[in-house]
Order: structure tokens, then C-alpha cells, then sequence
């Protein structure tokens, strides 16, 4: 089987809502996530208002045969008065990494069914996210350790701003990645 990459608009986003939910939980209720329900309940909450962000995108993995989403990544601008950028904010700001957070893209997550694990998924979903984004960088947080998830952000050129990230109410702890993006072009704008 096959999986197709590509960016997902509003409209086709809504009527996989429920698979979108059931993909994040298969792929972050496993170690080394151990994500409860609480979470996955907490991550239904806050997309639909994310889907109203300035400069989200979203992309997924489609099982060529159905259509059936077995990944999915987003982002959005990272902007002062989120709770995402006050957190990362004052962690940078320790780390003397100040000046990130300006005019930058917010990867805010990333998932892939187990089962389509190991099959570039990830990484074709990474490099269209960010594919023609008009921002100098990009950042986000991803747990801290060595992971599936950071060994690919490391291979595609993201650094470790800071360590041992500890977010109110959440039990693990997070590093702080960001990436230098290349500037578009004219023609790319």
C-alpha cells in the first residue's frame, strides 16, 4: 500500500476530523508518548481553533486505495499571545536563543500511524508543510530524548535551541528545535 502527501484545505480537513483525532491517538498513546485520553481529548479541543489561525497549514498522508488519512502534520504563525509561544518564549529567553520566535512558522504537530511508520511518511509530510512558507525559520517542540521524531527534524537540519522543557500540566519534558529556512525567490512568493 501507498500513501499520497498533500496539502489538505479547510474543507477536506473538516469531514476527516474524527480519523485526524483517531490518527494523533494511534501515534502518540504508544512509548514513549503514553499519552492518555485526557490528551487526546485536549488536542480534539484546540484544533478546530487552530484551523482559524493565521498561516495554518495542514498536510496528510493518504492511503492511495481510500483516501484514508494515516498521517498528518500542521503548523501556523507563531505569534505573541499564544500560549505555545509565551511558554517557548521564556525558555528561549533563558537559553540566550532570543529572537526566534519573530516572523516564524510553528510546526504544532506531527503524527503517523504505527502501522505506516518507518516509511518516510514523516518526512514527506515535514517537507511539504514547509514547502514555499515565506517565514526566515521555523520552530517547534518535540519530546525531549532521542526519538523517531527529533533523529528525522535532525536529519532535515533542525538544532536544539533548549532542553528539558517543562510545559504546565504536561508530566514529559520537551526540547525547543528550530530551523533556518531558506528564502523564497521572487518567482516563490
Amino acid at each position: 500500500m501507498e500513501a499520497v502527501v498533500r496539502t489538505l484545505s479547510l474543507e477536506e480537513i473538516l469531514p476527516r476530523f474524527d480519523r485526524i483525532i483517531a490518527v494523533y491517538s494511534q501515534a502518540f498513546r504508544p512509548f514513549p508518548y503514553n499519552k492518555g485520553q485526557d490528551e487526546v481529548d485536549d488536542f480534539a479541543r484546540f484544533l478546530p481553533d487552530h484551523l482559524q489561525d493565521p498561516g495554518f497549514r495542514f498536510a496528510a498522508a493518504l492511503q492511495e486505495s481510500d483516501q484514508e488519512v494515516v498521517g498528518f502534520t500542521y503548523g501556523r504563525t507563531s505569534l505573541p499571545g499564544q500560549y505555545w509561544y509565551h511558554v517557548v518564549n521564556e525558555a528561549l529567553a533563558a537559553t540566550a536563543s532570543e529572537g526566534w520566535l519573530e516572523d516564524s512558522f510553528q510546526v504544532v504537530e506531527m503524527a503517523v500511524v504505527p502501522a505506516w511508520q518507518g516509511r518516510g511518511i514523516g518526512g514527506r509530510l515535514h517537507d511539504r508543510l514547509l514547502e514555499g512558507i515565506s517565514f526566515p525559520r521555523a520552530l517547534l517542540t518535540t519530546l525531549d530524548g532521542q526519538t523517531a521524531a527529533s533523529s528525522l527534524y535532525q536529519n532535515r537540519g533542525w538544532e536544539t535551541l533548549a532542553r528539558g522543557l517543562l510545559v504546565p500540566g504536561l508530566i514529559r519534558a520537551y526540547q525547543i528545535m528550530g530551523l533556518r529556512l531558506p528564502p523564497l525567490g521572487p518567482a516563490n512568493r
